[in-house]
């Protein structure tokens, strides 16, 4: 587990002692390793060898979890419905099989329908003596209160950017000056970084082009630039645009630290020759774009306003 110290060592303090929780709330804000910690615990409660190695390799450790006949996880991708409790109730049942408790992760536990959160209240009110249930949530306030406070709360904190940067370098493999820039990214409010760690990039790389036809004063080749964006990746495109903008206002100013660290030679000549009033004034006119995604506004046609609108100012520079 990378972040949440606080968290993990009370986790290996609880473990030590013997996981005696029945039901456990891990909540928080998205992408925080909420899931992760589930897993990681749920290894060690399962583990018929000594939990404290963090290499050991009983029978019960060598298996993936999704192998494990003493674990289950619900709720991962779809939302949590009837169906899916009655598969807890028959798993937990049955005692276990390999390890001294079984496993239950109800994942996204507020995407549960109704007549779930019914169903689940009746097990986790009088929960069978040899299983542990972890609900994870982003979203807790969507659990129905019977059911919250019949588990122990344990509260995810937003990661801090180190914290992303080390998720992105040592788990996902990018190498650390692309870490550095998308961990500055994800310590924002854009948790989806790490599963789409390769748009933001890509999507980078298309607002360099952007930028650079904005200062040769090339509108077709601006707008040629917004049509070739996917309409599914317009925010992210649009965000990146902002990032290089605002890093080449701190270039020219020399205010600050610029977040493209990676790409400062590059920023650096396109900065070049920009005019600084037409470059400011470009930027509010295409930040009022960005507003445009929380009214579900057609985004490509609100930046194609925007792309004109600084080019009709920047003729007149």
């Amino acid at each position: 587990m990378i972040g949440n110290q606080e968290l993990t060592e009370r986790f290996s303090e609880i473990l030590s002692k013997g996981w005696g929780i029945s039901s456990s709330l891990f909540y928080g804000p998205p992408s925080v390793g909420k899931r992760t910690a589930a897993f990681e615990v749920s290894k060690s409660i399962l583990c018929i060898g000594s939990h404290l190695i963090e290499e050991c390799r009983c029978r019960s450790c060598i298996r993936s979890l999704e192998d494990h006949p003493d674990f289950l996880c619900v709720g991962q991708f779809e939302k949590i419905k009837v169906d899916d409790i009655d598969s807890v109730l028959s798993f937990t049942s049955v005692t276990p099989f390999l390890s001294a408790k079984k496993i239950v992760i109800l994942d996204n536990a507020d995407n549960m329908t109704w007549e779930a959160s019914n169903r689940l209240l009746k097990v986790i009110e009088e929960p069978p003596e040899k299983v542990v249930f972890f609900l994870v949530s982003s979203n807790p306030d969507y659990i129905i209160p019977t059911i919250r406070s019949r588990c122990i709360p344990f509260l995810f904190e937003k990661l801090s950017r180190e914290d992303c940067t080390n998720i992105i370098c040592k788990k996902i493999g990018f190498d650390l000056p692309k870490a550095v820039v998308l961990g500055w990214i994800a310590s924002g409010s854009y948790s989806d970084v790490f599963s789409k760690a390769g748009v933001y990039l890509k999507n980078r790389d298309m607002a360099m082009g952007f930028m650079s036809a904005l200062k040769a004063k090339d509108p077709l080749d601006a707008l040629d630039f917004v049509d070739r964006v996917e309409r599914s990746e317009m925010p992210v495109f649009l965000d990146m645009v902002m990032l290089v903008m605002n890093d080449l206002i701190i270039i020219k100013e020399n205010v600050g630290d610029i977040v493209n660290a990676d790409m400062r030679k590059e920023l650096e000549k396109l900065s070049d020759g920009l005019n600084d009033q037409a470059l400011v004034v470009a930027t509010n006119f295409i930040g009022q774009a960005k507003y445009g995604e929380a009214f579900n506004v057609n985004l490509s046609m609100t930046l194609k306003n925007a792309v004109l609108k600084s080019f009709l100012f920047m003729a007149r520079k």
